[in-house]
């Protein structure tokens, strides 16, 4: 091979025809989606080869296929430009003065905020929202977020309150499946559902004084928006929230067998961050969520 290039000095578009060819298994399908030639993306790369010293790819009659080398590359760079192509998106909503970023905990997301979101847009069309979906903590040396909701903690700041101040879970499933379920003893005949939160099954069947069931059987799931959905579809029942559970409670799409034996959990929390130039705009939205909030604890009471 020919004196190899930097990896610093490479295209980023040599990144993109590798990614893509490794993807469709073909330099020209590859040519085609990113509309070059067929010989431009071969030349990428070759570059690519050239610069890590190895060959990517087998080269068989009119198709290709990745080698070992080329499989762990594609795995990193097909992460790498999907974080870079999510950095970019979330860049450009900066270039517009009239919107805020949420970050917020993705199963409050799913199951409460995205479907209120019409009633704001309604109210404020002239506000777009950016929602920040995530699990992990906020940095606020170097995420630029404005509002910030996420499950309550002891260490509120003077820029945080109680946008719910408790809250609990409790077993719920399709009407179908726990109709006629009389005592709490008899869920273990059930498809029990579970999440990564810190309130499980043996938590709540500890709570309730059942200590002589198996609460580990069973599917679980990233987040109590998944369990929640399986649930609805009659697939097993889930230990879950009961504000975030309310949408689906009155659509009829959830029961909760034993809506008295519960497991207090921690309430949700909503910090803001208010800069001149978007206070008005961070006003308007916590005045609003403050009261959809509300209304559905009501309707739920």
């Amino acid at each position: 091979m020919a004196r190899p290039t930097p990896i610093s000095h490479l295209p980023l578009g040599a990144l993109r025809g590798f990614e893509a060819a490794a993807r469709l298994k073909s330099f020209t399908a590859a040519a085609e989606e990113l509309h070059l030639t067929q010989s431009a993306v071969s030349h990428q790369i070759k570059t690519l080869e050239e610069a890590l010293g190895q060959p990517l790819f087998h080269r068989e009659h009119r198709k290709v296929a990745l080698t070992d080398a080329g499989f762990e590359f594609w795995r990193v760079v097909r992460e790498c430009l999907k974080r870079l192509d999510h950095g970019i998106l979330r860049a450009r909503a900066y270039g517009n003065p009239a919107s805020l970023i949420v970050a917020v905990e993705p199963a409050f997301a799913s199951r409460w905020l995205v479907p209120h979101l019409h009633n704001f847009r309604r109210l404020h069309s002239d506000i777009d929202l950016w929602l920040y979906s995530t699990d992990r903590d906020v940095d606020w040396d170097t995420d630029e977020v404005d509002i910030v909701i996420e499950r309550g903690s002891s260490d509120a700041g003077p820029d945080t309150r109680w946008l719910i101040p408790g809250d609990h879970v409790t077993p719920h499933a399709s009407p179908d499946l726990v109709k006629g379920l009389d005592e709490p003893a008899r869920l273990p005949e059930l498809t029990l559902l579970h999440d990564e939160t810190d309130e499980d099954w043996h938590a709540w069947f500890t709570s309730v004084g059942l200590r002589n069931l198996d609460p580990t059987s069973g599917p679980t799931f990233s987040d109590c928006h998944h369990s929640l959905l399986t649930a609805e579809e009659g697939h097993g029942i889930a230990l879950a929230s009961w504000f975030l559970a309310a949408d689906a409670r009155q659509a009829g799409r959830l029961a909760a067998p034993f809506p008295e034996l519960v497991l207090d959990t921690p309430g949700y929390t909503i910090t803001t961050v208010e800069e001149p130039t978007t206070a008005a705009m961070i006003r308007a939205f916590t005045t609003w969520i403050e009261n959809q909030v509300q209304e559905t604890i009501e309707r739920n009471d």
